[in-house]
């Protein structure tokens, strides 16, 4: 059975796929790499199939690991987070307009799609805070009013404010939703933009210093 991680083909004791993701796992880790993706055979297993046991047990021609450097990643994903977020802005400003219409069905579709960005963007910080290792509850970032607040009360105030929308929707009030979606909502994407681009600056800062150490030691 041939395994690679990443390009490299890597001498270890394998009789079973379990037993080749298990091996190059353990080197991914040892050279601080994230694991991206699992090919077996050319094909990628999921999560559900790297834990089945009988497909660990099978036996494969190839089993190759791709990895990534875990601040990339994590830096990247805030990035995408923040450009998703100019997007739910747009959902959210032409669902105003809707709703001021009279054109509720067409807005409720936008809401929802506006909705599930931000449901993605609080699980990009979650765990990209976790794989970074930034503590939520004391790393501070802008708040509502320009003050610095934990990143953990920051996520908080934006519940509430999502909340708010959902009030209106349940009440059936559109003219105040309208002027949550326009006038309100805005400041909260403009606020959360700032919060990635800092995340995303924590965790280059941490990179860059990790890696100059590991020189120092170097030497």
């Amino acid at each position: 059975m041939r395994v690679l991680l990443d390009q490299s083909v890597c001498d270890v004791p394998a009789d079973t796929v379990g037993q080749a993701i298990d091996a190059i796992s353990h080197l991914a880790r040892q050279r601080g790499r994230l694991i991206v993706e699992v090919l077996v055979d050319g094909t990628s297993w999921n999560a559900q199939q790297i834990d089945d046991q009988a497909g660990r047990a099978s036996v494969a021609r190839e089993v190759k690991l791709t990895t990534a450097d875990p601040s990339e990643l994590i830096g990247q994903t805030f990035q995408d987070a923040s450009l998703a977020l100019r997007d739910a802005d747009e959902l959210q400003q032409a669902a105003a307009g809707q709703l001021q219409a009279g054109q509720t069905r067409e807005a409720m579709g936008k809401l929802t799609q506006a909705f599930g960005i931000w449901s993605s963007v609080q699980q990009a910080v979650e765990m990209g805070t976790q794989l970074a290792e930034i503590p939520m509850n004391s790393f501070t970032v802008p708040g509502e009013g320009g003050q610095r607040i934990a990143l953990d009360k920051v996520i908080i105030q934006l519940h509430a404010r999502l909340n708010q929308v959902r009030s209106s929707l349940q009440s059936g009030d559109t003219a105040a939703l309208a002027d949550i979606l326009l006038y309100e909502l805005p400041t909260v994407v403009h606020q959360w933009r700032g919060v990635l681009d800092e995340l995303q600056a924590a965790v280059h800062h941490a990179a860059k210093s990790a890696s100059a150490t590991a020189v120092r030691k170097d030497r």
